[in-house]
């Protein structure tokens, strides 16, 4: 893992930890808002810290968090607005993959309130991820075809010039041959 993004894994885990505990100590865990959960856990993932993360969560164990922490390495978790009702809540989340492209996806954070206590919906949260992945690749592929077909359309064009060039000097030559019988 590169400095920057061990950096920026450090800052998230710093940032994360820090809403945590103020949540937790400055006011009842029953109103903790989604927001809060949602920046906590993925601070805690970025962390390593898999206990912390399955206390935020609906995850069955600690494997299936290693398991998303491992498929999905984010470099930075961004969060945005909140759309909830008594039992649901969905966070905007913006996640920048580890990488030398760091490629940028937008997905929601799924969360369910189970007992009063708000926790990510790590299933719900990994389909997200997975079709916005999914959804980022294709741009890339789309924009990796598009300059693919410029090189080949460029290429086309130069080609196109030369061999017209050189029909233009065979056409020239037979000409003068034509009417200069005594050409070689």
């Amino acid at each position: 893992m590169s400095r920057p993004a061990r950096l920026a894994r450090s800052r998230i885990a710093r940032v994360g930890i820090a809403a945590f505990l103020a949540a937790a100590l400055g006011c009842d865990r029953f109103d903790t808002a989604p927001m809060e959960v949602t920046q906590a856990f993925w601070a805690a993932l970025a962390a390593g810290d898999l206990r912390a993360a399955k206390e935020l969560s609906t995850a069955p164990g600690e494997e299936s968090l290693r398991d998303l922490a491992e498929q999905h390495p984010f470099a930075s978790i961004e969060t945005g607005q909140v759309l909830r009702n008594d039992r649901a809540a969905l966070v905007e989340t913006r996640g920048v993959f580890e990488g030398p492209r760091g490629t940028e996806i937008s997905f929601n954070t799924h969360l369910g309130r189970y007992d009063d206590t708000w926790r990510v919906d790590v299933e719900e949260t990994r389909r997200e991820i997975v079709r916005a992945a999914i959804g980022a690749a294709v741009e890339d592929m789309k924009e990796s075809l598009r300059e693919s077909a410029d090189v080949v359309t460029e290429t086309l064009e130069r080609s196109a010039l030369e061999f017209s060039e050189a029909l233009r000097e065979a056409l020239e030559e037979m000409e003068r041959s034509l009417s200069d019988p005594q050409a070689p």
